[in-house]
């Protein structure tokens, strides 16, 4: 492991020995690890709690996972603090990133990128119907296990719109307004950069960042915009809607006869 961390840790009652790391961020770095006990490989996020002004920030990840268990969700398995430090245990997904993905394929039929997509979809309907927002869906935000089954990850932004103002219970029931102008360049909504002191809708800043998702599955993994159906390019435009009122909830996208077709 890194300088200033030792090859093996004591995580939550499990001992965890360090393999490699995976990557780097602001915030910390992320650790290949192995349970002696159970045989099993997870990858270990060691974030730096003195990079935070609120550190309530960081641990947000941790409580938001651990209230969570879904398919195309990767699983919490354990966290603890120390020394300025959180360690988070996550599920490893071998497969690296959804970006990776699109670096890597030549080639897929628009078949195979509703196969895709349609995980992602499942994923995010889990956590709206659970009222959590993601707020930083992105191709590098979503991992594939060895199996090739999508996993949404990074839930740092993430937010239980349930405890924000709920807006007039007539509209999207169990939508809040956001404040917090959080996410990444060219997949976050344009409302959560220009909505000012009025706040946004997180579930339909998500739905932004979906359309954005499938735009770059779409025309990245080697099918020509030229060769995309009707259905999907219909899609791609609806959930990137300028208007959030405008743009489909997650319940309609499921059931959007481009997917189901």
């Amino acid at each position: 492991m890194g300088a200033g961390y030792p090859s093996r840790m004591k995580i939550a009652g499990e001992t965890y020995d360090y393999e490699k790391k995976l990557g780097s961020g602001s915030f910390g770095d992320v650790y290949l690890a192995k349970g002696p006990t159970s045989g099993k490989e997870y990858a270990v996020k060691v974030i730096n709690l003195e990079k935070f002004d609120d550190v309530s920030v960081a641990r947000r990840e941790t409580e938001t996972l651990k209230s969570l268990n879904h398919k195309h969700i990767i699983k919490h398995i354990a966290a603890c603090e120390t020394e300025g430090k959180l360690f988070l245990v996550l599920e490893y997904a071998s497969g690296g990133t959804l970006q990776d993905f699109i670096v890597s394929k030549a080639l897929l039929t628009e078949s195979a990128i509703k196969h895709v997509f349609l995980q992602i979809v499942d994923g995010v309907l889990y956590l709206h119907s659970k009222g959590v927002a993601h707020r930083d869906l992105k191709p590098a935000n979503i991992l594939l296990d060895g199996a090739g089954t999508i996993k949404i990850a990074d839930f740092g932004l993430a937010k239980a719109i349930k405890k924000q103002i709920i807006l007039d219970s007539l509209c999207d029931t169990g939508s809040a307004l956001m404040e917090t102008r959080w996410g990444t360049p060219g997949y976050c909504a344009p409302e959560v950069k220009d909505s000012g002191n009025n706040g946004y809708n997180g579930k339909k800043a998500d739905m932004y960042s979906l359309g954005v998702v499938l735009y770059g599955i779409s025309t990245k993994l080697g099918t020509k915009q030229g060769q995309l159906s009707a259905g999907c390019t219909n899609l791609i435009s609806n959930l990137t809607m300028f208007q959030a009122d405008s743009r489909p909830t997650i319940e309609a996208v499921k059931k959007d006869k481009w997917l189901t077709n």
